[in-house]
C-alpha cells in the first residue's frame, strides 16, 4: 500500500525560507584629505575667428601634504585649434580626440603643500566659426591623493549684429 502523500491546499500557509544575512562588502576607497584648487583664464574672453588666445591654468595645493601625480585633462572643443601647450615644471601633451576635439594632458609628479603651478594652452579660434558663437572649455584637475576640481573658461566671437544706438 502506498503511504500518505503531502499535498498543498489552496489558501494553506506555505513554509518560507528566511535567508541568512550575508556580510556586505566594505568600501576600502579612502576619501582624499584635501581637494586641489584651480583656475582657468584667457587673455581675452572675446576673439575673432582665426585669432590666437592664450589660456592660463593655475593649480593650487591647499593641503598639508604633497599632492602626488597631479594632472589636468582638457578635452578642447573642435572650435579651438591647438597652437601650443606647456606646463611649468611638468609635461604637456596633445592628441586628437573624438568628434574633432583635442585631448590635452598636463602632468606633474607632485605639488608641494601650499604651492601652485601653471600650464599654458595657446589656441586659435576656428576661422569658419559663426559670429555670436560661445565656446566653453572645461578641464578637470586631479591627483592620486587629492580630490578633483573642474575649471573652465568661455570664449565668444563677435556678435552677429552690432548694437544700434538710436
Amino acid at each position: 500500500p502506498a503511504g500518505p502523500t503531502a499535498t498543498s491546499r489552496p489558501g494553506a500557509p506555505t513554509a518560507t525560507h528566511t535567508p541568512t544575512a550575508q556580510p556586505q562588502p566594505t568600501n576600502t576607497a579612502t576619501v582624499p584629505a584635501f581637494s586641489l584648487q584651480g583656475q582657468m583664464a584667457a587673455t581675452s574672453e572675446m576673439a575673432a575667428q582665426g585669432q590666437e588666445i592664450e589660456i592660463q591654468i593655475t593649480i593650487v595645493n591647499p593641503g598639508t601634504e604633497a599632492a602626488q601625480n597631479v594632472a589636468v585633462r582638457d578635452e578642447v572643443p573642435g572650435a579651438l585649434q591647438i597652437v601650443s601647450v606647456s606646463a611649468e615644471g611638468g609635461t604637456a601633451t596633445s592628441q586628437a580626440g573624438p568628434n574633432g576635439t583635442s585631448i590635452v594632458l598636463f602632468a606633474w609628479p607632485s605639488l608641494a603643500p601650499g604651492s601652485k603651478t601653471a600650464a599654458t594652452l595657446v589656441v586659435r579660434i576656428a576661422p569658419n566659426l559663426a559670429n555670436g558663437s560661445v565656446i566653453d572649455n572645461l578641464a578637470v584637475a586631479y591627483a592620486d591623493n587629492a580630490g578633483a576640481v573642474t575649471i573652465g573658461v568661455s570664449l565668444g566671437t563677435p556678435p552677429q549684429l552690432l548694437p544700434t544706438f538710436d
